[in-house]
């Protein structure tokens, strides 16, 4: 069984485009959050903020009614975990918050959070802040390209199992999808064995 017989769509130019969009929308709307975010105003209020953009970008937020969830966005603030439900909460001096935003474009959703410090916060915060951003920068520069270990695996697989011509068999059938989808634009080659890297 393949790839593609488990439920991996190969997307189009058209659908590429339609996700950026909804990616687009949530990073815009996440930037604008940022800079509302200061001592007196309410999660409510910046979910309304959010809400309004979404909606005038053409898009639809991707929280608001999912399974009853309330708000455009989830707004966590300090020790709250995740998936906080905005509302009546006022921000402090002090605070930390978490928003986390969702908007949908043509059925494409597009997903993305950040943490932001309202005003001055003590300086072990901004340095666990600071660590955390640099983490997941960390992680996502060490994570293999896309589709580099089912392909890696498959071929050491076969290898073991085979020897070499089952090997470059592999690397026959995949080479294909693999040039395919990099002619669309959104990935490109980088290994003789059809290994992906998102572009």
């Amino acid at each position: 069984m393949g790839l593609l017989d488990r439920g991996l769509e190969i997307k189009d130019r058209d659908q590429i485009r339609l996700m950026r969009r909804a990616g687009l929308v949530v990073g815009e709307t996440l930037e604008l959050l940022r800079s509302s975010v200061r001592a007196g105003i309410s999660t409510g209020e910046l979910d309304a903020i959010a809400e309004d953009n979404i909606r005038s970008s053409g898009a639809v937020p991707s929280f608001k009614g999912y399974h009853g969830f309330p708000g455009s966005i989830c707004a966590s603030v300090n020790d709250e975990v995740v998936h906080g439900i905005p509302g009546e909460r006022v921000l402090a001096e002090g605070d930390v918050i978490s928003i986390d935003c969702g908007a949908i474009v043509e059925g494409w959703h597009g997903d993305a959070a950040t943490t932001v410090a309202v005003g001055e916060v003590p300086a072990e915060v901004t340095a666990l802040s600071e660590v955390t951003r640099q983490a997941m920068w960390r992680g996502i520069a060490a994570a293999p390209p896309v589709g580099c270990c089912v392909l890696q695996t498959g071929r050491v697989a076969a290898l073991e199992a085979v020897g070499l011509a089952a090997g470059d068999l592999l690397s026959a059938l995949v080479r294909p999808a693999a040039e395919r989808v990099a002619r669309l634009g959104v990935a490109r080659l980088v290994a003789p064995v059809a290994i992906l890297q998102v572009a």
